[in-house]
């Protein structure tokens, strides 16, 4: 499924692990050892208690940040401004008449150039496969 990165984040991931809070005595306690530091990525149940994951932040998605998310699409856009010389036409008339390229737009009509971040790019977990189109 194709989404924003920030749509991303609010998915839950099967690949992340979390460790999970106030189990190690309980841990000690069934086994008969020293506390361990169980992890996971949902709720558990240790002890016939229900301890739960931090799931709210720890199991999800971590975007860009993670190396199997893929992107899709350019990183950057090029934006531009219509030329107020030309108004975006490219070319001014000459005084008796006929046409010349705009000196400032060097005739393509667009002045002030530059990439941006694209807001609309869009992405996937590549951990398993390929989205459906």
């Amino acid at each position: 499924m194709l989404m924003t990165e920030e749509e991303a984040r609010t998915k839950w991931c099967p690949m992340a692990r979390v460790a999970i809070q106030n189990v190690a005595s309980d841990m000690a306690v069934l086994t008969g050892s020293s506390p361990i530091h169980p992890v996971g990525n949902r709720a558990t149940l240790i002890a016939g208690r229900a301890r739960q994951c931090d799931t709210a932040t720890g199991s999800r998605c971590i975007g860009s940040e993670c190396m199997a998310w893929r992107w899709v699409g350019d990183a950057n856009l090029w934006v531009s401004e219509t030329c107020p010389t030309c108004n975006g036409k490219g070319t001014v008339p000459f005084a008796s008449g006929g046409y010349e390229d705009c000196t400032t737009c060097d005739g393509d009509g667009r002045v002030n150039g530059r990439f941006e971040p694209n807001p609309k790019r869009v992405g996937f977990c590549g951990a398993f496969g390929k989205p459906e189109a």
